[in-house]
């Protein structure tokens, strides 16, 4: 009789996992990292012309053509195109737009202080830029000028 309660109770544990599972047990969690998007940087520009403030934003022609989205390459043209009326139109237009304020910092010109404002935005669909030497500065022979 104990030989017997032994082997029931044993068996228990293995009768026991070998039950179908219930909901409570399928929460099986599965957690993707999503890869990082990168950002798309560009700045604007605050400087005195003649006692009158000029704000511009400016983007890098270069990198521009990395941006395979159309729609955010005629946004850069519209926003390099627009007339800021203070610096704090062209941020808040800019963050309605989904743009961030990185950092700023000033330097000195011959026409005065200017200020500029680093802004970004992640893009996701931005391509990888191919690194090439630059031809301009080569000769024939491959050796620079």
């Amino acid at each position: 009789m104990k030989k017997l309660i032994m082997i029931l109770m044993l068996a228990m544990p293995v009768v026991a996992f070998a039950q179908k599972p219930t909901k409570a047990t399928k929460t099986v969690r599965s957690e993707v990292a999503e890869a990082a998007i990168p950002n798309y940087y560009g700045e604007i520009l605050v400087l005195n012309q003649q006692g009158r403030q000029i704000i511009r934003v400016i983007f890098d022609n270069n990198t521009a053509r990395l941006i395979q989205d159309k729609e955010l390459r005629v946004e850069l043209d519209n926003l390099k195109k627009m007339q800021w009326d203070s610096v704090l139109h062209a941020v808040n237009t800019l963050s309605a737009l989904g743009w961030q304020v990185g950092d700023s910092f000033e330097t000195e010109s011959r026409t005065g202080n200017e200020m500029h404002l680093l802004i970004y935005k992640g893009v996701p669909k931005l391509m990888a830029p191919s690194i090439e030497p630059s031809k301009e500065g080569a000769n024939k022979s491959g050796a620079r000028k």
